[in-house]
């Protein structure tokens, strides 16, 4: 039992130093992020999927900044457009802080609009931070995370097994799209 769990052990440590290039293992355990780098898990996450709660429901052209505040936390801006109003907008909605002794990989967030907190895990980060899979501690709410709007196939799937291999009901999942301006033209981006 013990050799199974260091051979899991060195799996999730090889999947993690592996090149940006590959697609996170599917077949990685069940097990958090070792650690997060939290300036480079700072700036700019576009929201390719998740298992929504009201306030983030399908909404177009999703994404999130998380601004480093001075005690080591992050501040979320949330962008979406707003099909009722027809327009993007941008909302101050979380504030984090990383769990003591978590290496960054628990945080608490404070949620402004609805005046509660959540427990949130980093699922999975890849080595150059382009990718990123987070769930609330009680598996209800997960959220996959990516530098660009579009993300291949292939690293969509393994990003959704990292979900599904940490319990959480990808079944639930939305997939979400983005729109791009291309010389002039908008065009739909579907992750």
């Amino acid at each position: 039992m013990r050799q199974g769990g260091i051979a899991a052990l060195a799996l999730l440590l090889a999947a993690c130093a592996g090149s940006a290039s590959r697609a996170p293992a599917a077949a990685t355990p069940a097990a958090p992020a070792l650690a997060v780098d939290m300036q480079k898990f700072g700036g700019q996450w576009y929201l390719i999927a998740h298992v929504p709660y009201a306030e983030e429901r399908d909404q177009l052209d999703s994404s999130i900044e998380l601004r480093p505040r001075v005690d080591g936390g992050f501040d979320e801006l949330y962008r979406y457009f707003d099909n009722s109003k027809m327009q993007s907008l941008v909302v101050p909605r979380s504030r984090y802080i990383a769990v003591a002794g978590s290496n960054n990989t628990r945080w608490v967030s404070h949620l402004r609009s609805l005046d509660s907190q959540m427990n949130l895990d980093v699922l999975y980060v890849d080595p150059d931070y382009r990718y990123a899979v987070v769930g609330e501690s009680r598996h209800d709410l997960g959220w996959i995370y990516a530098r660009d709007p579009v993300v291949d196939p292939a690293i969509y799937q393994n990003l959704v097994a990292q979900l599904s291999q940490h319990g959480y009901q990808v079944a639930q999942l939305h997939r979400l799209s983005h729109s791009q301006v291309l010389v002039g033209n908008t065009r739909l981006a579907v992750p």
